[in-house]
């Protein structure tokens, strides 16, 4: 069946997006492969849309802004879905030529500079819409600065000279007093609302001073304690993830890999760690540091579960919590080792790791109650193969492998959401989510 764009606008316009994609994919036949698979990748869009909908995942401007998004993509897109759409113009030669007209080459140039112009329009509006939801003293400041740069008497003349090169306009008119007349009274008007402002005690604007449990960070990660924020931040099935694969009969040890900056330490600290304490397994959170691995986790467990008495400095990992089990009652144990790249970059040689690593062995042996997750970037995965030499496990996705992907657009824009909302700060859905979809690309 051919390919009925009148009949896709329709649907399209009626909001029935995943039905037009549909029809579209079942003529593949007749549509132009790049624009096919351009199609694909927004069904793709399209069926996650749908699955946080249906899960409630995210709030329900950001799926509408989503939503909105492939339907502007897929409007844009039904132009180039034929093949003859899609195919490049023949260039006429002087050999089937017979008009005697000269060839006319596409007019590529054209069509690379009218997207530059676009963006640079919506960049111009977007900065447009935001200097009008200044306070006036800004606006005029912004106005005086554009008098300044762009009509001051020299720029003017000489863009006038490029038009008409004896040009006397700006002389006749007596422009430079008009000028100097206009430019000193938005001046002197920005310095009487500044004045006012300062009368009044300032402006009403809020302090940007945020408390530590607030979802803004910067470059900090979360902490144990920011677990109620952090389970609003789209984590929540990659914690279900770990819980299962952790609360498994079968689960001894695994890894935890992501790339650097995915927000590995923050998952551990706030998200995986308050998860499991709120059954009734103790959890330990250790995070690697310029000292042996041993020290980190004795300096661990010594802030997260205190004892009147501490362990004698010789013992081993397997000595360490056999301690532990003994003065707190509990076999049952996770050791959660966040950033253990540490232990590859600061023991160069793979003589010095085998000591820990033959530790670690004990444990997995000895104490099939302790549970080990090791946590590292996934640029440093391929070292793990000594440790899974000497203790002999097998990594499994989602059973002891769990790899944190970065989020996809739609869960960082609700991420966002979350945090203007929390802290009272506009937001504006669309632009963010679009922002987000570019510099996640």
């Amino acid at each position: 069946m051919p390919l009925d764009k009148d009949h896709l606008v329709t649907l399209l316009a009626a909001g029935k997006t995943r039905e037009a994609i549909d029809e579209i994919i079942a003529c593949k036949e007749d549509i132009a492969e790049q624009s096919f698979y351009q199609v694909v990748a927004l069904s793709a869009e399209l069926a996650e849309n749908e699955k946080n909908e249906r899960n409630r995942t995210v709030s329900q401007e950001v799926i509408n802004v989503q939503k909105n998004g492939i339907n502007t993509s897929l409007t844009k897109l039904l132009p180039l879905l034929d093949k003859q759409a899609a195919a490049i113009p023949t260039v006429h030669t002087p050999q089937n030529d017979t008009s005697g007209a000269s060839p006319e080459e596409p007019d590529s140039e054209l069509g690379a500079t009218i997207p530059k112009v676009e963006k640079w329009v919506e960049t111009l509006a977007y900065v447009i819409v935001q200097i009008a939801k200044r306070p006036w003293k800004y606006k005029l400041i912004n106005l005086l600065a554009f008098c300044l740069v762009f009509l001051n008497p020299f720029v003017l003349g000489q863009a006038l000279k490029l038009i008409q090169p004896d040009s006397t306009l700006l002389e006749d008119i007596n422009y430079l007093l008009y000028f100097g007349i206009g430019i000193g009274l938005l001046f002197a008007m920005a310095i009487a609302l500044a004045i006012r402002d300062m009368m009044k005690g300032g402006e009403s604007y809020a302090q940007v001073s945020y408390s530590d449990q607030s979802p803004i960070k910067g470059l900090r990660h979360f902490e144990f304690e920011d677990a109620e924020i952090f389970r609003k931040l789209q984590r929540h099935q990659d914690i279900e993830t770990c819980l299962q694969g952790i609360g498994g009969r079968d689960y001894r040890f695994g890894v935890l890999t992501g790339e650097s900056g995915c927000g590995k330490t923050s998952f551990l600290r706030a998200g995986l760690y308050p998860a499991i304490k709120s059954g009734s397994t103790p959890c330990i959170v250790v995070k690697l540091r310029n000292e042996a691995p041993l020290a980190s986790i004795r300096k661990a467990l010594a802030d997260q579960i205190p004892m009147p008495e501490s362990p004698a400095a010789s013992v081993s990992l397997k000595e360490l919590f056999h301690f532990y089990q003994e003065k707190t009652g509990l076999s049952e144990w996770v050791l959660i080792v966040d950033q253990f790249e540490q232990f590859f970059t600061q023991y160069k040689l793979a003589e010095d790791r085998q000591s820990f690593i033959q530790q670690l062995k004990e444990c997995y042996e000895d104490l099939p109650e302790v549970k080990i997750l090791l946590s590292l970037r996934k640029d440093y995965q391929g070292y793990l193969y000594e440790i899974q030499d000497v203790l002999g496990y097998a990594l499994v996705t989602r059973s002891n492998y769990f790899d944190l992907k970065k989020f996809t657009p739609t869960q960082a824009t609700e991420i966002f959401r979350v945090m203007a909302e929390t802290e009272g700060l506009e937001f504006d859905t669309s632009f963010v989510y679009n922002t987000c979809k570019e510099e996640l690309a």
